[in-house]
């Protein structure tokens, strides 16, 4: 084998090496927290808890005490809150202390329109109604139905 092969060989090996040592390296970052109501401070049961960005496909969701855990080895840019008539949250991946975020949503500020409902009072008539008439039939013939 010619020296030349070998040292091609010799520093795709190293390449390897490092390149699974980095790998190893990445560790799984856990972040934990709470997610509550900022107005009323209950928790919020069932938010969702996204890595962002998005498509790295990375989330889970709170429990029924609103608490949730998050667990990635990817390299995000931060974390998004989010709940139906909340607004949502993104936080920095630099916000956790000790692994532990907490974050209240803000409810969103939604008013309806006015709804007026008006109905005319009709008076009832049994003409026209087809119950009516099929009731008047079996009272009529009563003791032609009787067994």
């Amino acid at each position: 084998m010619s020296i030349k092969k070998h040292i091609k060989i010799s520093i795709g090996v190293i390449l390897l090496i490092a390149h699974c040592t980095f790998l190893s390296a990445q560790q799984t970052v856990r972040i934990r927290g709470t997610v509550t109501d900022a107005s009323t401070g209950e928790p919020l049961s069932y938010a969702n808890v996204s890595l962002m960005p998005a498509n790295l496909g990375i989330g889970t969701m709170t429990n029924d005490d609103g608490q949730y855990t998050l667990e990635y080895r990817a390299a995000g840019t931060g974390i998004q809150f989010s709940y139906i008539g909340y607004e949502p949250v993104t936080m920095d991946l630099t916000a956790p202390k000790n692994g532990i975020l907490n974050v209240s949503l803000n409810p969103l500020a939604t008013e309806l329109e006015d709804v007026v409902v008006t109905a005319r009072r009709t008076r009832y008539r049994n003409r026209g109604n087809p119950a009516v008439e099929l009731i008047r039939k079996a009272i009529a013939n009563k003791d032609k139905n009787r067994m």
